[in-house]
Formats: C-alpha cells, structure tokens, sequence
C-alpha cells in the first residue's frame, strides 16, 4: 500500500506548488452584438448517450435555460474521445477564437474532461486490465493525473487570460468526473473511485495540502479550477451508486442517458444560478 501511495505523492506536489490565487472575471461594458456560450469537453459534453444530443443532452438544456437571458447562442466544441490533452492543443484555439471575436459576447464558458485520460490505463492489454490493484496500475493511474494536471492548468490559465481581457461579466463552469463503473463494470469501481478522489475518498483541498496521497482527479478540478475562480459543477455525488439508472453501463458505455444528461444539466443550472442569481 506504502508503495502505491507514493506514487501519487510527485503529482500531488506539482499541484500544491503551481495553483494559482483566484482572479476575478472582467466585469467592464458589454458588448451588445452576440451573446455566445461555449462548451468545451469530450462525449459528454457533445450529448453521446442522449436520445437526441441536440435537444435532451445535457449542453443543449443548460444552453436552453441560457437562451433568452438575453439570446444565447451555442457553441459547442466537445468531441467524443477527447482529452485534457487533445482539448489544449485542439479545442482551446477554437474557444479562443469565439471569445477573441469582438463581434461575440462569451457570457458562459464550460469546461467537462478527464474521464477519458482515466480510461487509458483500462484499456483491454492495459497495466489495469488483468489487475487494478498492481504497482504498474497505480503508476499509470498518477502518470495519467499528472499529465492531466499540467493540461488543465495550462487550459484554465489561458482561457482566465482571454476572458479577463472579454468585456462584460463571464461564468467559467468546470465539470467533475463520475464513476461510471457498476452492474457488469462493478469490480471496477474501486479503482474508479480512487482515481477519482485519492486515498481519502472524498475531495479536500485543505486536506489534500496536509497529506498529498488524498489526491485525485475530481481534487485536480476542484483545486486547480477553485483557483482561477471557476464555479465547480459537481456531478460525481449524483451518479454515485446511481450509474446502472443514470447511464447506459448495463451495456458497456458509461455515457449518461436522458436521465443522466437531465442531471447534469439541472446540477449546472443550479450551480450557475448560485453566482448569478443570489
């Protein structure tokens, strides 16, 4: 156990010395052209698993309870697969184009990834996929969050930039990460869970900084997007135990149904509506 845990212990370093103090969003004069939100994220974020991605995926309900706040349009960038890594050299660009636009007023910015880079170690002939509770599995659960890490500050610290330079007020929301792993996934979850929350089992920033073995990716979001004053949507506590009703897992995908996508969009709503609507 010794062993495993300081695996964990350079990535928690990393995190601990590099987060940034929170910096307020720009709050000048808006501009009165396009109001646009932009959602950035992998499969979820894009509606996969939703019976119809453009109207019961859960971007398109928050960006319907959006609309007419004023008029908002959509900009939904998500791809299916995508990483920490693929929306920092892909992604981003394009979510920079929108928010440089000075014929664009980006009220609200989304941000939803890292499940995918948690899936690479899982992969069939993966160092998890004959035995989660190896050495070599534990080590490429902290590459994979140290890699996250380095990409989310890198992304959160250049979309603060831009939107710190766009007139008017911005929302940045960032998403955690559930654990979709039940039913014929179940022995999963376990590992699902200590990838997500590290040893403690929950997320503490706080805590994280007294004993740096508790971090995991939902403390990397939570922390990392604390301090560049993002409004986290915490999503994991919703699914949890509730995979099999809120996701199509009993078939091998861990992508949320109709069901899952409505909660996801209410917990964004609601956590949106916390810092614009006190």
């Amino acid at each position: 156990m010794k062993k495993r845990v300081a695996l964990f212990a350079g990535l928690a370093a990393l995190v601990i010395g590099t987060l940034l103090p929170g910096v307020a969003l720009a709050q000048g004069q808006g501009k009165n052209d396009v109001f646009s939100y932009v959602a950035i994220g992998d499969s979820i974020t894009f509606g996969d698993g939703a019976s119809s991605p453009a109207t019961t995926g859960n971007t398109a309900l928050f960006h319907a309870y959006l609309d007419g706040k004023p008029d908002v349009s959509l900009v939904n960038l998500a791809q299916p697969g995508a990483t920490s890594g693929s929306v920092l050299s892909g992604q981003l660009a394009s979510a920079l184009a929108v928010i440089n636009d000075n014929k664009t007023n980006v009220t609200t910015v989304s941000l939803q990834v890292g499940g995918d880079d948690l899936l690479v170690p899982l992969q069939p002939g993966g160092p998890c996929s004959e035995d989660p509770g190896s050495e070599e599995c534990a080590a490429a659960f902290a590459t994979a969050l140290e890699s996250f890490a380095n990409n989310y500050i890198a992304t959160l610290a250049t979309l603060q930039s831009a939107l710190a330079k766009d007139p008017g007020k911005e929302t940045l929301l960032v998403q955690t990460v559930y654990n979709p792993f039940d039913g014929p996934l179940a022995a999963l979850k376990p590992i699902g869970d200590l990838s997500l929350l590290g040893f403690d089992g929950t997320v503490d920033c706080a805590a994280n900084q007294q004993d740096p073995y508790n971090v995991g990716l939902n403390d990397l979001i939570v922390c990392i997007g604390g301090a560049f004053g993002a409004t986290i949507v915490d999503v994991f506590p919703i699914f949890d135990g509730n995979a099999l009703s809120l996701t199509h897992i009993a078939i091998g995908d861990g992508n949320p149904n109709d069901a899952g996508h409505a909660a996801i969009a209410n917990a964004t709503i609601a956590a949106y509506a916390a810092v614009n609507n006190p």
